[in-house]
C-alpha cells in the first residue's frame, strides 16, 4: 500500500456535491475621452413667421431699415430746401425799397438796386434780406463813388435797406504830377491822398487860398485817362506833409503849393521861395526852421530857396547872390 501524502485529497465518504464553476467577471475597458468644448457666438433664434415667406436675418433687416431711414431723411431735406427756395423768392422777404442818406442819394439808390438784381450761384436772389452781399456791395459803392469815404448798410425790416454814406473832406487840391507841367484843372483830394472830384478850371485859376499839391499817382480804378479814384504815390507821407505846411505857415511862410518828388518835398511860398526837406523828417526840419526863419523874409521874393535837409545846418540862397 502506497504511502499517503499530505497533499493527497482524501475523498469524503459522502457523496460529493457537484462543483459549480464561478461566473467569469467581464472587465470593461474604460477610456477617458474628454470632449472638447466649442464656444460659439450666441445667435438670436430666427423667428419663423408662418405663411410670410423665408426668414430674413436680423442683420439684413436692420440694414434695410437704416437705408429706408436715410432715404426718407434725404427726401425730407430736399423738400425743406425746395420750400426755402420758394420762400426766398417771395416779395415779402426781398428788398423792395432803398433809403439813401447823403449827397447824390438818387444816384446811389439806382446803383444799389441794380447791384441787387442778380443772384448768388443762380439760385439765391441777392435782394433776399437774409443773404444780402453787404461786403461786396460796400466795396462796389466805394469803387464807383470815389467821393464816398465810408458806407453803412443796414436792413430796416424785411423789405427796406438803408444805405448811409460819409463823404470825403477836401483838404487840398491835386493839380498834376509836377508844378512844371500842371493839369488844366485841379481835383479835390483828402488826407489819404485820394483824388475824388474835379474842380472847374475857372475855380482852379481864381482860388488862392486852397493848398495845391503836385505828385505822381498810382493807377486809377475808373479810367486811365482820369485821375479820379486814384491815390498819390507814397500817400502815407501826405498827412505829415500837410502838418509840416501848417508849421511853416505858423512861422510866417505863406505856402501856396507843394511839389513831391521821390522822398523829398518842395514847399513854395507866395513870393516864390522854395523850402526843401526830406519827408519823414518833419520834426528835424521844423526845429531848424524855428531857428532860421526869424531872420528871413520868405514872402517878398528875396530868397531863392531854403534847404532844411541836413541835421544841424540851414542852407539858403538869396536872389541877388551870384
Amino acid at each position: 500500500m502506497s504511502e499517503r501524502r499530505s497533499w493527497d485529497i482524501q475523498s469524503s465518504p459522502r457523496a460529493s456535491a457537484p462543483v459549480r464553476k464561478p461566473t467569469p467577471v467581464r472587465v470593461q475597458r474604460v477610456v477617458d475621452v474628454r470632449p472638447t468644448r466649442t464656444v460659439s457666438r450666441p445667435q438670436a433664434p430666427a423667428r419663423r413667421v408662418i405663411g410670410k415667406g423665408p426668414v430674413v436675418p436680423l442683420r439684413l433687416r436692420r440694414k434695410s431699415a437704416k437705408r429706408k431711414l436715410l432715404m426718407l431723411g434725404g427726401i425730407g431735406i430736399l423738400m425743406l430746401l425746395i420750400l426755402g427756395e420758394i420762400l426766398l423768392w417771395q416779395s415779402f422777404f426781398r428788398v423792395q425799397t432803398i433809403q439813401a442818406e447823403g449827397p447824390e442819394a438818387e444816384e446811389l439808390k439806382a446803383y444799389v438796386l441794380s447791384e441787387l438784381s442778380g443772384t448768388h450761384y443762380g439760385i439765391i436772389p441777392k435782394s433776399s434780406i437774409f443773404f444780402l452781399p453787404e461786403k461786396e456791395l460796400r466795396a462796389s459803392i466805394l469803387e464807383h463813388f470815389p467821393e464816398v469815404q465810408a458806407v453803412t448798410i443796414a436792413p430796416s425790416g424785411l423789405t427796406i435797406l438803408t444805405v448811409t454814406t460819409t463823404h470825403r473832406a477836401t483838404v487840398f487840391w491835386w493839380c498834376g504830377i509836377s508844378s512844371l507841367t500842371p493839369e488844366a484843372s485841379c481835383y479835390q483830394a483828402d488826407t489819404e491822398g485820394t483824388i475824388f472830384a474835379p474842380i472847374p478850371p475857372e475855380d482852379t485859376v481864381a482860388s488862392t487860398s486852397m493848398l495845391k499839391l503836385y505828385a505822381p499817382l498810382q493807377s486809377s480804378p475808373l479810367a486811365s485817362s482820369s485821375p479820379i479814384g486814384a491815390r498819390m504815390e507814397d500817400a502815407k507821407y501826405v498827412p505829415h506833409v500837410l502838418e509840416f505846411v501848417k508849421a511853416m505857415r505858423a512861422l510866417g511862410a505863406d505856402i501856396t503849393h507843394v511839389d513831391i518828388r521821390q522822398d523829398e518835398a518842395d514847399l513854395f511860398t507866395k513870393g516864390g521861395t522854395r523850402i526843401t526837406y526830406v519827408m519823414g523828417r518833419e520834426q528835424q526840419a521844423a526845429a531848424l526852421a524855428v531857428t532860421a526863419f526869424p531872420s528871413f523874409n520868405l514872402n517878398n521874393g528875396s530868397l531863392l530857396y531854403v534847404d532844411l535837409r541836413f541835421d544841424s545846418k540851414v542852407f539858403f540862397k538869396k536872389k541877388d547872390t551870384k
